[in-house]
Formats: structure tokens, C-alpha cells, sequence
């Protein structure tokens, strides 16, 4: 941040619509909560996955944030998105001929092994999937040492039998 960078919110216009909730709303509110968790105050957004949304972004115009997608932004922006840089916007940025650059960065979707970009969307899962699973038997774990839990099972068992 001492050179200028700056942490923005990468929102998901499709996930937010899943919420059933106001997306207006849903943006601010996880704005609020990157703000709480950097102690910093969020200046940028960038809608994720724009060149193939099917909808325009309903934030492009938010007042009060700076839109990453902005086209006089984009001039010098470069993107690794679905693995693969493209090598003309790559090679433009490495002139060094600006002063100001965008440069986006899916860090995850990188291995130190070369492999298919399928492979990688794969091992992301099975992480995602063996987290899911061990979360879900900590749960399981702390309900079944838990008193209280024991007590209201019971209860609900014997009002079950009447």
C-alpha cells in the first residue's frame, strides 16, 4: 500500500443475484466487511467475469467507488482470467510505458507443476470439497460434546413418542 496499491472488492453479479437479496445491498454490505477486515476504506470494485456476463453490471455507474472496469482504466489493463494470459495485453504492459497499470491476478488458479487448467479446477474442488468435509465433522463434533445439544435432543425424542 506504501507504493500505491490499493485491495478493492471483486464482486460476483451472478452469485449476488442467488441471494434473493437487494444488490445494492449485498455490494455494500461486503464492502463493509472487507472494510472490517483490512481497517482500510474501500475505494474500488470490479465486477467478476464482465466481458461474459449476459446482463450488463448493475454496478458500472455506483457513485462513490471507483469502477475498475471504467474504460478509462481499462486502457492498460491485463488480466490472467481463466488461466490464460493474453499475450498481446501482456506484452503491451511490458513496455513499461505507463504510469499507472491494472493488473489482475488469480493466484489459485497457478501450480508449480504444468498441468491442464482443467486440472487445476479439479484439485480447487476436491480442496474445497475435503474443507467442506472436515468443517462439517468439527461441527458434528462440538454438537454431539455439547450438554445443551444432548439435553434438547432428548426432549425433542420423547415429545417425538407422544
Amino acid at each position: 500500500m506504501k507504493l500505491g496499491h490499493e485491495i478493492g472488492l471483486h464482486y460476483d453479479v451472478g452469485v449476488y443475484e442467488s441471494y434473493g437479496r437487494d444488490l445494492k445491498e449485498t455490494l455494500k454490505n461486503e464492502i463493509k466487511l472487507l472494510y472490517n477486515l483490512l481497517n482500510r476504506k474501500v475505494f474500488s470494485i470490479a465486477c467478476h467475469n464482465v466481458s461474459i456476463m449476459s446482463n450488463e453490471d448493475p454496478f458500472k455507474d455506483i457513485t462513490g467507488y471507483i469502477n475498475a472496469y471504467d474504460p478509462e482504466l481499462c486502457e492498460n489493463y491485463v488480466s490472467d482470467s481463466c488461466r490464460a494470459w493474453y499475450l498481446e495485453d501482456l506484452s503491451r504492459l511490458l513496455d513499461f510505458n505507463y504510469n499507472k497499470v491494472q493488473l489482475l491476478i488469480h493466484p489459485f488458479l497457478w501450480t508449480e507443476d504444468v498441468c491442464k487448467r482443467e486440472l487445476v479446477l479439479e484439485r480447487l474442488f476436491q480442496e474445497t470439497e475435503k474443507k467442506n468435509k472436515d468443517y462439517k465433522l468439527k461441527w458434528l463434533e462440538l454438537w454431539h460434546k455439547n450438554p445443551k445439544v444432548k439435553n434438547y435432543d432428548k426432549l425433542i425424542e420423547k415429545h417425538k413418542r407422544i
